[in-house]
C-alpha cells in the first residue's frame, strides 16, 4: 500500500507514542556528516508507560534543553502534545535533557544532521510517586481547544497537593511533586469544575476525573432563500442560515459564525442559530463554519458550503472494473435523456447540465460486456468512483432459438474465483448509539454485530432467458441476420445496488420503493455492426431470475418491473411466478422488450420509513474509489444493498429504510477503499434504525437540504435494456434520516 511521507511521519508518532519501541537516536552514530549548518530538532517528551494501557503519556509544560557535550545550547517548553521544537547550532551528537519536578535526565545521544531531525521520543522516567489519569467528558473527549480562527485557547487545569499541570491532547495528566497522603485533585476547564479526593502512596496512583457533559453535536446546518433549502444560489444572494443541536447537546449553547475570508460574503446575526449570509459577487464554492461551544469545556463544529453560480450541476467521476478497479476507458455516459459524455483513457468523464426542480439526475453508464450502472444523483457530484459489474457473453445463430444461462457474469458472487469472503478490514465493526451502551445494550451489539458478519455462502445460481427463432429486428425494422452477442447480467441485491435507487412507478402511476427478490441486465446486439437489437412484435421471451436463499417465504407471484433509463423509475409491467427446482427456486415470467427487468415487491407507507445522512472524515479522502455499500436488512434476515459513490460533497444519505414494521430492521454501513488497486473496509458501522430517532416529516423522498433527514454518521467509492424481477408489495419503506447522521 502506498503511503505519503506525511502519512509515514505520523505513523511512526502514533507507534511511538503507543510505546512500540521506536529508536529514540537516529542516524546511527557514526555516519559521515556535514560540519556546517543549523539543525532543527524535532521530538516528544513522554512519560514511560506509567502502568496504563495507554503507552507512553505526553508531557505538556515541561523544559527540555538540548545539550552537546555537557553544555546546553537551547531549552523549549514543550506543547500541549509534548512537542518540542529546538535549534542546533551545528551538527553534532546531541542529548535531549528534561526537568519533571524533583527528577531529571537525559535521553539518549542522536547525530544531529541539517536541515533537521527528529530525536522522536524522549522518555521520562520518574524517582518520586506522583498521580495521573485521563480528565475526560462523557463523550470521551478532552476539554481543549486552540483555535486561532474561532478565537479560543481553552484547556484544563489539575491541581493538588501543592502541585499543578494541563493534561495533554489525549487528557492524560501527570501530577508530579505531592508528597504520599490524601489530598483533593481538582480538574477546572472553562466553567466546568471537578474534585475528587486520592490517596498518594510510594508508587504511581491512578485517578481519573469525569468531567461531565457532552459536545455540542450539530444536529442540522442549512440554508433557505425565501424558506426553500438551497444547495446553489446566485451570486450576491443573501440566505438564511440555521443550526440545530441536537437533543443531547446543550439547546442554549451559544454558536460562533466565521467565514474563512472576506471572498466568502459577511455573516449578520450574533451568536445564535441564525445568521444572514450576504453571498459575494464571484462565483465559486463558498464555505461557513459554525462553533457550539457550551461554557463548560464541550465544543462542536460545523461547516457549510454553497455553490455560488449559475443553475448548473456538474455530474464527473472515474469509471473502473470492478474485479480490478482498472478503469474503463470508451464507457458512455448519458444523463436521464439527454447530455453524453466518454470516459477518456483513465476512465474519467464530466459534464454539466441546467438544473432540474426535482434535483433529480439519472446517471447511466454503458459499457459493452458489462451490466448498465445507474445512479441518481440528487445534486452536483464531483469525482466519485462507478463500479462497473462485468456480463457474461455469449454468441447464437439470429435465425435460431437463443437460449443463455448465466454462469460467468461478476453479478451473483463478484469478480471471478471469489469466495463470498469480504476484503480485508482496517478497523473492527461497531453498533453507533448517541449515548455509551448500557452492559446490557453492550452484549446485545455484540450479538448483532456477529449475526449480520457472518459469512454467507454465495448463491452462484444465475438467470435465464430463451427466444424463440428469428425474434429479433435491428434498428431499421428488419429481421436480424447473422450472429446475436448477449450480454447477460444476474444483479444480486444483497451483494450491488440494481440501476437507480429502488424507487418505482405502479400500474397506477403511484410512486413506491422496491425490495427486490432478483433482477437482469440483458444487451442483444448486432454482433458485426455492435447495434442493438430488439424483440419483433408478437414474440416474447421467457426470463427465469433466482431467488435469493434469504428469501425464505417468497410469495406465489411477484410483478415485473423494468427500468426506465430517462427517469431511473422501475415500471410495473407484468407478473412473475414461483417455480421450485432440484436447484431451488425462481421466478418466471415473460417480456416484450429487454431492459433491466426486476422482481420485486412494493412499498409505500411514510409510517414505517426513515433515512440515514452521514458524513465523510476529510481524512479518509487520501483513500481512491470510495464507495459507501449499505447493507438494509429487511425483518432481520433479508438484505437489500444501497451504494452511494462518495464524491466531493461534505453529506450523503440513505433513504427509505425501514423503521418499526414489527421485525428487527438494522442498517450496515460500510466505506471501502482502494489502494494500489486493492480493495479494503475501512470502516463498518451498524445502526439500529429502529433505536433512533425516526426521520421528520412523512416525505419519502425529501428535497435537498436533507433536514429531516436523521444523522447517522460521521467518520474522525453498449446500452441495452434489462430486466428485474420485483414484488410490489406494499412495504414499509425508508424515508431520509435527520438527527442519526455518523461521522464515518
Amino acid at each position: 500500500m502506498a503511503i505519503s511521507g506525511k502519512h509515514i511521519a505520523i505513523a511512526a508518532t502514533a507507534a511511538a507514542v503507543a510505546g512500540l519501541g521506536v529508536a529514540a537516536a537516529w542516524p546511527p552514530l557514526g555516519l559521515a556528516q556535514p560540519s556546517e549548518g543549523e539543525v532543527r530538532v524535532t521530538g516528544i517528551l513522554a512519560l514511560a508507560s506509567p502502568n496504563t494501557q495507554d503507552g507512553d503519556v505526553p508531557l505538556p509544560d515541561r523544559q527540555v534543553t538540548l545539550r552537546l557535550g555537557g553544555q546546553d545550547l537551547g531549552s523549549d517548553t514543550t506543547r500541549l502534545d509534548g512537542r518540542f521544537h529546538l535549534v542546533a547550532p551545528r551538527p553534532g551528537a546531541y542529548q535531549i535533557c528534561w526537568t519533571v519536578g524533583a527528577s531529571k535526565g537525559c535521553g539518549e545521544r542522536f547525530n544531529a544532521l541539517p536541515p533537521a531531525i527528529s530525536a522522536r521520543i524522549v522518555r521520562v522516567r520518574l524517582e518520586r510517586p506522583f498521580v495521573h489519569g485521563k480528565v475526560l467528558n462523557e463523550d470521551s473527549r478532552p476539554c481543549w481547544l486552540a483555535d486561532d480562527f474561532f478565537g479560543i485557547d481553552a484547556s484544563t487545569v489539575v491541581e493538588g497537593g501543592g502541585a499543578r499541570t494541563r493534561p495533554n491532547t489525549q487528557g492524560h495528566y501527570v501530577l508530579v511533586g505531592p508528597a504520599p497522603g490524601t489530598f483533593a485533585v481538582t480538574a477546572r476547564c472553562e466553567g466546568a469544575v471537578v474534585a475528587r479526593r486520592v490517596t498518594l502512596g510510594t508508587g504511581p496512583t491512578v485517578q481519573d476525573i469525569p468531567l461531565g457533559g457532552r459536545s455540542p453535536r450539530f444536529a442540522g446546518l442549512a440554508a433557505r432563500v425565501s424558506g426553500r433549502g438551497v444547495v446553489r444560489a446566485d451570486p450576491g444572494a443573501t440566505l438564511d442560515l440555521a443550526a440545530t443541536l441536537g437533543p443531547s447537546s446543550a439547546s442554549s449553547a451559544p454558536i460562533l459564525w466565521r467565514l474563512p475570508g472576506p471572498e466568502n460574503g459577511t455573516l449578520s446575526g450574533g451568536n445564535g442559530p441564525t445568521q444572514t449570509w450576504t453571498l459575494p459577487a464571484a462565483r465559486g464554492l463558498r464555505t461557513a463554519y459554525a462553533l457550539a461551544r457550551d461554557g463548560q469545556g464541550n465544543f462542536g463544529y460545523k461547516r457549510f458550503e454553497i455553490r455560488v453560480g449559475p443553475a448548473e450541476v456538474t455530474l464527473s467521476g472515474r469509471v473502473v472494473e470492478e474485479e480490478s478497479g482498472t478503469p474503463i476507458p470508451g464507457a458512455a455516459v448519458t444523463l436521464g435523456s439527454g447530455g453524453a459524455a466518454r470516459s477518456d483513457a483513465n476512465g474519467w468523464f464530466s459534464f454539466t447540465t441546467a438544473e432540474r426542480s426535482d434535483d433529480r439526475y439519472v446517471v447511466n453508464i454503458t459499457h459493452p460486456g458489462h451490466a448498465l450502472l445507474s445512479r441518481i444523483a440528487a445534486g452536483s457530484a464531483v469525482g466519485a468512483t462507478y463500479e462497473m459489474i462485468r456480463a457474461q457473453v455469449s454468441r447464437s445463430p439470429a435465425d435460431q432459438p437463443i437460449a443463455v444461462t448465466d454462469r460467468e457474469s461478476a453479478g451473483p458472487c463478484g469478480p471471478a474465483g471469489a469466495d463470498n469472503r469480504p476484503p480485508p478490514r482496517l478497523s473492527s465493526p461497531k453498533v453507533l448509539r448517541d449515548d455509551p451502551p448500557t452492559p446490557e445494550q453492550a452484549r446485545a451489539d455484540a450479538i448483532l454485530v456477529r449475526r449480520l458478519l457472518e459469512p454467507r455462502p454465495c448463491d452462484r445460481r444465475g438467470a435465464e432467458i430463451r427466444l424463440p427463432a428469428n425474434a429479433l429486428l435491428d434498428q431499421a425494422g428488419n429481421p436480424a441476420r447473422g450472429t446475436v452477442r448477449t450480454a447477460l447480467t444476474t444483479f444480486n441485491p444483497e451483494r450491488r445496488a440494481i440501476p437507480g435507487d429502488y424507487r418505482a412507478t405502479d400500474t397506477a402511476g403511484r410512486p413506491t420503493e422496491l425490495e427486490s427478490f432478483g433482477a437482469i441486465h440483458v444487451d442483444l446486439l448486432d454482433d458485426a455492426t455492435g447495434q442493438p437489437l430488439r424483440i419483433r412484435p408478437g414474440a416474447v421471451a421467457d426470463v427465469r431470475i433466482p431467488v435469493p436463499p434469504s428469501k425464505t417465504t417468497p410469495p406465489a407471484s411477484i410483478p415485473m418491473w423494468s427500468y426506465d433509463e430517462a427517469t431511473g423509475f422501475w415500471k410495473e409491467e407484468g407478473t412473475a411466478r414461483l417455480q421450485t427446482t432440484s436447484q431451488g427456486s425462481f421466478y418466471a415470467g415473460q417480456t416484450s422488450h429487454f431492459s433491466s427487468l426486476n422482481m420485486d415487491v412494493a412499498g409505500n407507507d411514510p409510517a414505517h420509513a426513515t433515512c440515514v445522512r452521514f458524513e465523510l472524515d476529510p481524512r479518509l479522502n487520501a483513500w481512491s474509489d470510495l464507495v459507501v455499500r449499505a447493507y438494509v436488512s429487511y425483518g432481520g434476515s433479508s438484505v437489500q444493498v444501497k451504494e452511494t459513490p462518495i464524491d466531493s460533497a461534505r453529506y450523503h444519505a440513505i433513504y427509505r429504510i425501514p423503521f418499526a414494521t414489527g421485525t428487527p430492521n438494522t442498517l450496515r454501513l460500510e466505506l471501502r477503499g482502494k489502494a494500489d488497486g486493492h480493495e479494503v473496509i475501512l470502516l463498518s458501522n451498524v445502526i439500529d434504525t429502529d433505536a433512533r430517532p425516526k426521520m421528520t416529516g412523512m416525505n419519502l423522498w425529501p428535497p435537498l437540504p436533507l433536514r429531516r433527514v436523521r444523522r447517522g454518521g460521521h467518520a474522525d467509492p453498449t446500452r441495452g435494456r434489462g430486466a428485474q424481477l420485483g414484488r410490489s408489495r406494499r412495504r414499509r419503506s425508508a424515508g431520509v434520516p435527520h438527527r442519526a447522521e455518523r461521522r464515518l
